[in-house]
């Protein structure tokens, strides 16, 4: 009898601590590796890809040159309460196989229906115009402990919370915002700026405390490093390979603090939820900086847009130069770097077909397709690459409705939405996403043929059910491939209505800037 009991007792140990996409359960999101894929598993112990959307808001984008949120307007016109809105907006989402509300959602309506993530702003910097903060100062303590008593502590015990981002696309060196590093950013700092006292100690150390070293390295005729205080003018990056070294490691040290010092403070109040890095504009990212990030973070988020191949071909050469991200094979690249697991917190592209400007970002710039049919391919592929290689455990579309044609906040006018400003779907898009999103869980596991088989077949007969549904129940989607374009057509030219909001992210989380999202 007790050789019978031991072998069922090891006999479900196997099945759900071993069997492939069966998981130890403990009630919230964690992160696991299983046969070389990631995944995210949610409170249940289920294998979960997030699939997500940003900006689920019935608030939309305010449009200063109309002033007031079109979208809005729009939505209340249509649904008449922001409550019938998020009943719409859960069932769709639903039927296209979405599973997760990304940044600046409404989670006071939504968030008891789905899993959702928080972008917290620990920082006091402006992502917007690219101002660094000096994170070695009370503003950025004083912040941390204000947003972990506000956001953070509310939530700990919160199992549909996956986890936390720290901030969203911040400056930490030369991109469209500035054209001067993190160095130089530092280096201008006043003498009585902790910053400032941290980067003359950083230059200390490195040199080991051998002044006339660093003078010969950097061209300077110190006589005690306390000198680099009051200093406050430097060139603005450097192609000397010694400098340059210097000044790279620097926005190491910089971006270790912040990880780390954000990282343990989360954790000491809330030791339940997954933090998830500072959404690192991929393109941008010092390549110390995403090591920094991989050591203090569970799950590293990154934002990643796609610019025309020239531009990626002019960052291969700038990388050449100060030590950026590669393009080639970025994804691989990130997970190389950081050995953590990815989540694409923001990706989007725009067609030309929705009569939006689709001005800023400029399309020079900016991929910029001429259909919808384009964007469900370009969609199909971006996604179906995310899967491939295995360290990617989600990504989330930006946004869930267009931009004005009238510019948001600061200017963005785009067809980036799943739905446009009066609220109709993108159909030929969602229709793509909806079968693509089922395949999250369909790729093949390395080794583990079988058990996809099986939940491929189940996944697609959800996924053929939920079209049925979405076809027959969706009231507001005009919804065939058919009917698509010209119900948008139709809406196009007269359409005041978009997305998302200048406004917060949700309830009670303010973003300091007034400015939602990147």
């Amino acid at each position: 009898m007790k050789t019978t009991i031991h072998v069922l007792c090891a006999l479900f140990l196997f099945a759900t601590v071993f069997a492939p996409g069966v998981f130890a359960a403990d009630g919230y999101f964690e992160v696991e590796e299983q046969e070389g894929r990631w995944w995210l598993i949610d409170p249940d112990g289920e294998r979960f890809f997030s699939t997500g959307v940003n900006l689920v808001n019935p608030g939309g984008y305010y449009a200063p040159d109309l002033g007031y949120a079109p979208y809005y307007e729009n939505i209340i016109e249509l649904y008449g309460t922001e409550e019938a809105w998020a009943d719409e907006t859960f069932n769709r989402l639903s039927q296209w196989n979405f599973n997760t509300l990304g940044g600046w959602s409404d989670y006071g309506l939504l968030a008891d229906r789905m899993p959702y993530t928080l972008v917290l702003y620990l920082s006091p910097a402006n992502w917007q115009s690219g101002t660094v903060a000096d994170y070695f100062s009370d503003d950025f303590y004083d912040q941390v402990a204000e947003k972990i008593a506000s956001s953070v502590t509310p939530r700990v015990e919160d199992a549909n919370l996956i986890g936390w981002f720290l901030d969203n696309e911040l400056r930490w060196g030369i991109d469209w915002r500035g054209i001067t590093d993190l160095f130089a950013e530092y280096f201008a700092f006043d003498a009585d700026m902790p910053g400032k006292a941290a980067l003359a100690q950083f230059l200390r150390d490195r040199y080991d405390d051998d002044v006339a070293a660093f003078n010969a390295a950097w061209g300077m005729s110190l006589v005690d490093f306390d000198e680099l205080l009051p200093m406050t003018l430097i060139d603005p990056f450097t192609f000397d390979p010694v400098m340059s070294a210097d000044r790279e490691a620097f926005a190491g040290f910089v971006a270790e603090h912040y990880f780390s010092y954000s990282y343990d403070a989360i954790r000491a109040a809330d030791p339940n939820h997954l933090i998830m890095g500072c959404r690192l504009v991929s393109w941008t990212t010092p390549i110390a900086v995403a090591e920094a990030a991989g050591r203090h973070s569970d799950v590293v988020s990154i934002n990643h847009y796609i610019p025309w191949p020239i531009f990626q071909d002019a960052i291969v050469w700038l990388g050449g130069l100060v030590s950026i991200m590669n393009p080639t094979d970025m994804l691989a690249q990130y997970y190389e770097l950081t050995q953590k697991p990815l989540l694409i917190s923001e990706f989007s592209v725009r067609a030309m077909d929705s009569g939006l400007p689709n001005s800023w970002p400029p399309p020079y710039f900016f991929e910029t397709l001429q259909t919808q049919e384009d964007r469900a391919d370009w969609f199909e592929e971006y996604a179906r690459a995310t899967f491939a290689g295995g360290h990617v455990v989600g990504y989330h579309w930006f946004a869930y409705m267009d931009e004005p044609p009238e510019g948001r906040f600061d200017g963005e006018d785009s067809n980036f939405g799943l739905v446009d400003n009066w609220d109709t779907p993108w159909t030929t898009l969602v229709t793509r996403m909806t079968e693509v999103n089922a395949d999250a869980y369909t790729w093949p596991i390395p080794g583990d043929d079988d058990v996809d088989d099986d939940v491929d077949d189940d996944v697609n007969d959800d996924v053929d059910d939920d079209a049925d549904d979405d076809s027959d129940d969706d009231d507001s989607d005009d919804a065939d491939d058919d009917v698509d374009d010209d119900a948008h057509d139709d809406a196009d030219d007269d359409s005041i209505g978009d997305p998302s909001a200048d406004s917060d992210q949700a309830d009670d989380d303010d973003d300091d800037g007034g400015s939602c999202c990147g």
